[in-house]
Formats: structure tokens, sequence, C-alpha cells
């Protein structure tokens, strides 16, 4: 949103603080969950239980794809309603449901991020690469549909690295 005040129209930046409350809703719900793995994740590396922390890593990657599918899915359909619901303007109503369905779209990536970089965090691993990939590819000229684009590709390439190291990584 800092990024696109600076560069982008105000449309553009309405349009994506008119989603900011729902999306930090998903955001806190996710992290919670993904702190939970975090708790699991770090007792059975702690006590040196690989075995544990295998099936923490596996179990963790299941329920972030099947609740991101989920949420995804609910999420898309629902966002136009959850927008008017939420009083948003009609100027920008069109836009901030097209930023909406493609952050939804990109939900299971994300969750898929948030768990596997709480893994890590619970094993000392507290490095997290998707701020500077997201930093080398973002352009002034881009739109709010451009920037959560952006923001979803990276998310899924940094989850599925981080997911691909932390399964090496545990055990």
């Amino acid at each position: 949103l800092i990024v696109c005040g600076k560069f982008g129209s105000e449309h553009s930046v309405a349009a994506i603080s008119a989603t900011n409350s729902l999306i930090n809703l998903i955001v806190q719900l996710f992290l919670g969950l993904s702190i939970g793995s975090c708790v699991c994740m770090a007792r059975a590396y702690g006590s040196k239980d690989a075995d544990k922390g295998y099936r923490i890593v596996h179990t963790s990657i299941l329920l972030s794809l099947v609740l991101g599918v989920f949420l995804s899915l609910i999420g898309v359909f629902l966002s136009y309603p959850l927008l008017k619901m939420m009083k948003t303007p009609n100027d920008v109503i069109h836009l901030s449901r097209s930023y909406l369905v493609i952050y939804f779209l990109g939900l299971p990536f994300s969750m898929l991020y948030n768990f596997g970089s709480s893994l890590l965090r619970a094993t000392g691993d507290t490095k997290s690469a998707a701020e500077k990939i997201n930093d080398f590819f973002a352009k002034p000229e881009m739109k709010a549909t451009g920037w959560i684009l952006l923001s979803v590709v990276v998310i899924a390439v940094v989850g599925y690295v981080v997911f691909r190291f932390a399964k090496k990584h545990i055990r």
C-alpha cells in the first residue's frame, strides 16, 4: 500500500485500502494457526524428535493447503458481498473486488509461506527472502492488481522454497 500510494493512482490506493480490514483479519487468523505449528515444532526440535518433527511438517503442509484452498474458494465467491457489507465506495468496488479475488486465489500459497516460515523460525532460522524478492521486482507504474499479483507470485515461490527447505532441514 505504501509503494502503491507513492506511485499508483488514487483509485488503486482506495481499492487496496478498502480491503485492508478483511485482509488483516485473514492474515491474523493465519498467523495464529501458524504459531500453533511453531510451538509444536519448537518442542519437537528441542527434544530432538526427528520423527515428530517430520509429522509436524507434513501435517502443517496439509493443513495450510486445505485451509488455504477452502478459504480461497469462499473468498472468491464472497468477495463482492463482503465489500458491499463493508460499504466500499461504488467508484472503487470493482477494483477492490479484483484485488480481493487475486488475493484469495493466492491464499493457499500465502498459508504455505506462513506455516513454512513459522516452522523454520521454530528451528532458529529467522531470515525471510520474500521482502527482498518483492523489492527487486516492484515497478512504480503498477496498478492495484499488479501489486497483488506480484505479492501472490512472490509468496508462492517463497512458500514453495520454504517448505522444501523445511522438509530437508528438519528431517
